[in-house]
């Protein structure tokens, strides 16, 4: 029986021939096509040493992910819970493969004593034993750092189980799981899955197995909240899937006031217990914490949870529960970095005014830096300002990777990172910044809508498209995919798929009177048409609410109208609408439009590095 099977692309056949060399060094048996006999049946040759090989090395690259071969042999192996991922380059992985954990080979220089063989090394060795060969050496069973993204273990928390008796109290349960999350995040040696991943498999009927599966995890935390009075208990258990062994247990008890270190203590005490060794910083950053008034702590967790559920409703109720808790504790920092998260999703969704919203996040991104300079919220939430608001390219760029820097595994900033690097043009940084987002969030919806909008501005519009699909059959009503996908279909030509799309966005964002404006554009004059109806009806609207001005001129150039459409950019760069920074890189407009006089200026004035 084969024990190596390496699914490759014929371009990258140089690197896979050396690494393909290496393993048969360390005493493995490796099958790759070369071995191939003449007269044998190709297909039945390949099908037949995939299915006798003990795991399966899929070495994705630009190439390989559109090779229908390579598809089906990692389809087989995910199917067989045997596939080892690699990359060869920045390339994010298919649909259905992006939860497990890659291995970095794209600065690999094909020497045997490196990292990213070594780390290749330990995850075979969970499907077989080398047989004794040249280069075996004895490998350390707990390193700081692998190659796999610079981790050297994986972790997924489930949602823990609310114990208190009550479903008031879900806010509590749900904040708690996070903050362990976040906590555990912190370190940089754990690769642990967001919050919202992890979601989905609450009360799943999926084994543990299963589960870890789906998010390329070795280990899973499960656990429950109890409370009685101002006593708050979690009980926690690590397990290690692949062996189905419970690794430990532990049960934390603190009163209300002291419930910041319950998290701490629970997240540390989880840590110690993996194959991590904590750096002096990871124990600083998991060791010290202010304990705030409780009634303040349930106000923040309060308007986290309404936060998440991103409804105007829930997004007004944040706002006051995290006013509410800073009126008991003004100098609780995670308030006012929630509060500068909710007043930048206003922003970015176009709810309100920029010059009523901008000082909002403003204020209370300073604050939040303040008093916590290493809280890793506050500093994202000034890059997001300064990326959006102040268009202060280097402020964002130091703010951002500050924020990395203080908790590598929150995918929200890599994914906001990656299209701070489209903006400024750095494409092939931003690859890998969205790809390091989806590896910790690969389920997230908004992470997702994220990359589809990277995806536009690459102007890999089919995998956009294929990204975006999925993306509304999880998220249905959401108005972002149905923005990038009129996009994409007037890109390619496809009006009619735009104009249907168009009218179901602004269905989605309750303006009837602009599905109405469409459908009579249509009938007289046809696509254009019916866009330059849509601009004109939102022009009209916009002299009452505020309206998003780049959107505006997107319908009016796509009308065919020059001028209307460089006069509401113009409006847009003057409102410092948050749109406007994606007007260089984004599809929004031709490069003819961009050499209009007035959009020339705006795209001057934004002084891009």
């Amino acid at each position: 029986m084969t024990d190596i099977f390496i699914s490759y692309a014929h371009s990258d056949r140089p690197k896979i021939e050396k690494l393909a060399d290496q393993l048969i060094g360390f005493g493995y048996d490796v099958w790759w096509d070369h071995e191939l006999i003449g007269g044998t049946t190709f297909a039945s040759e390949i099908e037949r040493a995939l299915h006798q090989s003990k795991c399966v090395i899929v070495a994705w690259s630009i190439k390989s992910i559109q090779s229908e071969w390579v598809l089906d042999e990692a389809s087989e192996a995910k199917r067989r819970g045997k596939l080892i991922p690699i990359r060869f380059d920045a390339t994010v992985p298919p649909l259905g493969f992006r939860q497990f954990q890659t291995l970095d080979f794209s600065d690999w220089d094909g020497v045997a004593d490196s990292d990213p063989v070594s780390e290749l090394k330990k995850g075979v060795s969970r499907f077989l034993k080398p047989h004794p060969g040249p280069h075996d050496r004895e490998t350390s069973t707990k390193t700081t750092v692998s190659l796999a993204g610079g981790y050297s273990d994986t972790i997924a928390v489930l949602p823990l189980e609310n114990l208190t008796g009550s479903a008031d109290q879900q806010f509590l349960v749900d904040g708690l799981h996070e903050a362990v999350i976040i906590q555990l995040s912190k370190i940089k040696a754990l690769r642990v899955i967001s919050r919202t991943s992890v979601r989905r498999f609450a009360g799943s009927p999926l084994s543990l197995p299963e589960i870890a599966a789906e998010l390329g995890v070795e280990k899973i935390v499960e656990g429950s909240i109890m409370r009685a009075g101002e006593k708050v208990l979690i009980s926690v258990q690590l397990i290690d899937v692949r062996s189905d062994t419970t690794l430990w247990a532990e049960r934390f008890e603190r009163n209300a006031e002291s419930i910041l270190d319950l998290q701490n203590d629970a997240a540390a005490e989880i840590a110690q217990q993996t194959s991590v060794i904590l750096t002096p910083e990871d124990r600083n950053r998991l060791g010290t914490v202010k304990n705030v008034k409780p009634e303040a702590y349930e106000k923040y967790l309060k308007g986290m949870f309404h936060w998440y559920k991103l409804s105007p409703e829930d997004t007004q109720l944040a706002i006051e529960n995290f006013e509410q808790a800073l009126s008991k504790e003004p100098d609780f920092a995670p308030a006012h970095a929630g509060l500068a998260a909710v007043w930048a999703g206003i922003q970015q969704m176009g709810i309100m005014q920029p010059s009523v919203v901008s000082p909002k996040i403003k204020y209370a991104a300073e604050r939040a830096l303040a008093l916590d300079p290493n809280s890793f919220q506050a500093h994202f939430m000034w890059a997001v300002y300064s990326t959006w608001s102040a268009w202060d390219w280097e402020g964002a760029e130091q703010a951002y990777l500050r924020a990395i820097d203080l908790n590598p595994n929150f995918p929200d900033t890599h994914a906001y990172y990656s299209h701070f690097l489209n903006i400024v043009g750095r494409f092939d940084e931003a690859r890998l910044a969205i790809g390091k987002a989806l590896n910790l969030d690969p389920f997230n919806p908004l992470i997702r809508s994220l990359y589809a909008v990277d995806l536009a501005m690459w102007q890999e519009f089919e995998k956009a498209l294929e990204e975006l699909i999925e993306i509304r059959k999880a998220a249905a009503g959401s108005w972002l995919p149905l923005q990038i996908m009129r996009f994409i279909y007037h890109s390619k030509g496809q009006h009619d798929d735009a104009y249907e799309i168009t009218k179901e966005l602004y269905s989605v964002l309750d303006k009837p009177s602009v599905v109405e404006a469409l459908i009579s554009g249509m009938e007289r004059d046809g696509y254009r048409g019916a866009l330059i109806a849509a601009g004109l009806e939102l022009e009209t609207l916009s002299a009452t609410s505020y309206l998003a001005p780049i959107q505006i001129a997107v319908l009016f150039h796509w009308g065919g109208d020059i001028e209307k459409a460089a006069e509401w950019v113009r409006i847009a760069y003057e409102q410092r609408d948050p749109e406007a920074p994606y007007i260089k890189n984004m599809i929004f407009f031709s490069d003819d439009a961009k050499a209009h006089p007035k959009i020339k200026g705006v795209i001057d004035g934004l002084n891009y590095p």
